[in-house]
């Protein structure tokens, strides 16, 4: 398992019969010469893999992380940081500076500080890494506490793979911390393949990063599923490769009283509407059912999702 290689050249997705790897000197096609390839219109019964988005799509990212910087402000407000407001007010600060400076950043509480403490010119580094200290423990502390997947996860991966679908996770997030998250939550090891943004380069809905995930699964777009939260890239790029696209509308609740997401340059509105939109991550199995006869009474996940 993990990230695979690159894709095979775009002739790889025409007609049926499979081709041979490319050489060092052939060109991964453009998102372009892509659009333009031969397709065929993806159904629920033509699928025969279901990749996934990562955050809030499997996990419930966005919370994890504002819940996590609450403690954070606290931590370095205790520590004797001065932002001039309230701990609770400086938390939600910290996460909209998150959503600003990059959710994935490594440095955003560094850059926290020197933007917001009152006292910066007569702090000394010292009593800077004090209060870093402080606040970078309660978030770690705060996030491994928090972190789980969504409810009727686990059984509905348990199910779909006893059905006899190869899964997969198509993310935008850094390589490192993608394995980290799935390893924290117990999923890593139901995917054959993850795609990251380490792996490609670019974020969805650039069509790059599903063709490295098609490609390590020898199947065709019109062959798998893409399941996520985030119309704008997870629909938008599987509806523009030919993907059976399921819009995870459950995802959406920890992004209540936020500024609405970005939408990536070129994304048209008729591009992010998706196949069939679900609620809960259980409805996937109303939608993939057993494959070559097998069963999976044992995987089915309780009547509450879990």
């Amino acid at each position: 398992m993990g990230a695979p290689g690159r894709p095979r050249p775009l002739e790889a997705w025409e007609g049926d019969a499979p081709t041979a790897e490319p050489s060092d000197e052939e060109v991964v096609p453009s998102f372009e010469e892509m659009l333009a390839a031969p397709r065929r219109d993806a159904s629920a019964d033509s699928i025969e893999a279901v990749l996934f988005d990562l955050d809030n799509t499997l996990v419930d990212f966005l919370h994890v992380k504002r819940t996590a910087s609450d403690a954070c402000a606290r931590a370095m407000v205790a520590a004797g940081a001065e932002f001039g407001e309230p701990a609770d007010k400086v938390g939600q600060m910290l996460f909209h500076h998150y959503l600003e400076h990059g959710i994935e950043s490594d440095d955003a509480f560094q850059t926290f500080l020197r933007r917001f403490q009152r006292n910066r010119l007569s702090y000394t580094q010292h009593q800077i890494d004090k209060v870093l200290a402080a606040g970078i423990n309660a978030y770690l502390r705060t996030k491994d506490l928090l972190l789980s997947p969504y409810p009727g996860v686990h059984a509905t991966l348990v199910a779909l793979v006893r059905r006899g679908y190869r899964l997969g996770v198509v993310t935008d997030a850094p390589r490192l911390k993608a394995w980290q998250r799935l390893h924290a939550v117990g999923i890593a090891d139901f995917f054959d393949v993850v795609v990251t943004r380490t792996d490609t380069g670019v974020e969805k809905p650039e069509g790059r990063a599903f063709l490295v995930a098609l490609d390590a699964l020898g199947l065709r777009p019109w062959q798998a599923a893409m399941v996520g939260d985030w119309a704008e890239r997870d629909i938008a790029g599987g509806n523009r490769l030919g993907l059976y696209t399921v819009l995870a509308e459950y995802g959406h609740a920890s992004r209540e009283g936020l500024p609405p997401a970005p939408v990536p340059a070129g994304v048209t509105a008729d591009e992010s509407v998706p196949n069939v939109r679900i609620d809960r991550v259980a409805a996937l199995l109303d939608l993939f059912h057993a494959r070559d006869g097998r069963g999976d009474e044992a995987a089915e996940p309780n009547r509450d999702g879990s």
